[in-house]
C-alpha cells in the first residue's frame, strides 16, 4: 500500500460512519439528544424537502 505525505497539510478531516460511538463525546445523529431530535426530517432531509426549497435544505 502506498503512503501518503500530510507533513504539509494544515488540516485533516476523517469522515466517518456508525462505527463512531456517542461514548467517545461525539453526538449521535439519530440516538436520544442527537442532532436530528433538533429538526423535522421531512422539513430538511428528503427528497420533498429539497423539491419545496432547496437553498433551506443546502
Amino acid at each position: 500500500m502506498k503512503s501518503i505525505d500530510l507533513s504539509a497539510e494544515k488540516r485533516i478531516v476523517f469522515f466517518t460512519g456508525a462505527g463512531m460511538s456517542a461514548e467517545s463525546g461525539v453526538s449521535t445523529y439519530r440516538g436520544k439528544g442527537g442532532f436530528w431530535s433538533q429538526y423535522d426530517y421531512e422539513e430538511y432531509a428528503c427528497q420533498k424537502a429539497f423539491e419545496r426549497d432547496p437553498e433551506k435544505v443546502l
